[in-house]
């Protein structure tokens, strides 16, 4: 997907299929209500984001640490007991 210029924005067990034989190596996405393209196809950059203010989309459970800390740098990591890392010390 990515390598489409697609993020899917909604990774959860229930959006993956796994292909019937001789495919069952192969993990499928499903459901791409969410996605949005993050690469502009004609000139192959990557579109800005919108700095319009907007709710969370996607699956909090996937998703990533910089997401449920929203800004609010190393606090996220002391209060869940997670070491530092060094992009985020300051």
């Amino acid at each position: 997907m990515h390598a489409r210029g697609i993020l899917h924005r909604d990774i959860q067990l229930g959006n993956c299929t796994i292909g019937l034989p001789p495919n069952e190596q192969t993990i499928y996405m499903i459901d791409f209500g969410f996605s949005k393209q993050y690469i502009d196809p004609r000139t192959n950059r990557h579109i800005p984001d919108s700095k319009v203010k907007r709710d969370f989309i996607g699956n909090y459970w996937f998703s990533s640490v910089n997401v449920h800390c929203r800004g609010k740098g190393k606090s996220i990591y002391i209060s869940v007991g997670l070491p530092i890392p060094e992009t985020d010390r300051k």
